[in-house]
Parts: structure tokens; C-alpha cells; sequence
């Protein structure tokens, strides 16, 4: 299993409802139908940054998802609530799992 870890920072005059409505379709439209998607999370620290958890079944499924991500009509407006110079992203496989 791979997990995705993707964390970010919104656009300024972006609020939480914004956010939320656009990841749930961006889940809905896109990530929720590719192949080798398990399950998701999204996390918000109390010093405004978000975390996207996102669990695969293999490298490949996460790699290709993440190619297509950006260019589906779905994602568009989650990736427009997205400060870009913020986004830091991580891919790590599960080495055991208690």
C-alpha cells in the first residue's frame, strides 16, 4: 500500500466551505474512480495548513493519478483554492502496519 501525503496552504480570501466543496468534488468526479484508490483523509492543523491523505494500492496507481490529476475537469477548482508555491508532496509505502 502507498500512502499519499500531500500538504498545502489555501489562496488568501479562500475559506474552509471553499475548500471543502471543492476536494469533495474533486473526490467524487476524479480520485474516487481511479484505479487503486483506497480511502482519503483531509486534514487541517490548527495553523491553517492542510494535509491530503491519500492510500493507494501501488505506486503505479498513485503515480498515474497524480499525472491525470490536474488536467480533470473535476479537480479544477480544488487545484484553484491551492496555493502552488506551497504544495509539498511525499509517497511512502506502508513497511508494517500495527
Amino acid at each position: 500500500m502507498i500512502i499519499e501525503i500531500a500538504q498545502f496552504k489555501i489562496k488568501a480570501g479562500v475559506n474552509d466551505a471553499d475548500v471543502l466543496t471543492a476536494s469533495q468534488e474533486a473526490h467524487d468526479g476524479f480520485l474516487a474512480t481511479c484505479k487503486g484508490f483506497l480511502d482519503r483523509e483531509l486534514l487541517k492543523s490548527a495553523d491553517g495548513e492542510w494535509i491530503d491523505v491519500v492510500r493507494w494500492e501501488t505506486m503505479e496507481d498513485a503515480q498515474k493519478a497524480m499525472q491525470d490529476f490536474m488536467g480533470h475537469p473535476s479537480t479544477k477548482k480544488f487545484g484553484e483554492v491551492i496555493d502552488p508555491s506551497s504544495i509539498k508532496m511525499m509517497h511512502c509505502e506502508v513497511a508494517k502496519k500495527y
